[in-house]
């Protein structure tokens, strides 16, 4: 912050630069300029110039996440919430979407038996029949997720639901590191 005193105390201004530094990548670097945050001060012709501190600034919340440890079978499992229900998913990035369980998606309130299976996919299991929903809502701990496509597979298909790539696109990140998988959202 500069104070710039012109003529003989007769007026007064203050200047404000913001220089921010910052370090993109790990070899480049920016001076970004933004506009000042608090109002200059004009200080009456017999005083000098007095600065108004710019107010405090919040802090920007931390973000939404979810974590699972790494289970003696390998997998990563979340306790998730499909609408109101807890429906238990493990974590699969080669799953193109949600994948549901018909007993899950029933005990969620969908009407599995006036589903349309049309759709034919391959799964770890095989190839199987496919109902096409979107959930209005899926919660992973601290991260909820609006209009989430998902699939339906017919009864006895799948053994657990599948947390899938039509959530995880929904995700700013998700990080595996020493036995932990955390999943970050905005």
């Amino acid at each position: 912050m500069l104070a710039l005193l012109v003529g003989a105390g007769i007026v007064s201004a203050v200047v404000m630069l913001v220089l921010t530094y910052r370090v993109v990548g790990a070899k480049a670097a920016i001076w970004q300029v933004r506009k000042p945050t608090a109002q200059a001060v004009v200080a009456p012709p017999t005083r000098a110039a007095a600065v108004v501190p710019a107010p405090s600034r919040m802090l920007p919340a931390p973000p939404r996440q979810a974590a699972a440890r790494r289970s003696e079978d390998g997998q990563f499992y979340f306790d998730t919430t499909v609408g109101s229900v807890p429906v238990r998913m493990v974590f699969d990035t080669g799953a193109g979407m949600v994948v549901l369980r018909s007993e899950d998606a029933a005990r969620a309130g969908v009407p599995v038996t006036t589903l349309s299976y049309s759709v034919s996919i391959g799964t770890a299991n095989g190839d199987t029949e496919a109902a096409l929903i979107v959930l209005d809502t899926l919660r992973v701990g601290d991260i909820t997720r609006r209009n989430v496509p998902a699939w339906v597979l017919r009864p006895g298909k799948l053994g657990i639901s599948l947390l899938g790539q039509s959530f995880m696109a929904k995700l700013s990140s998700y990080r595996f590191e020493a036995g932990e998988l955390t999943l970050r959202g905005d």
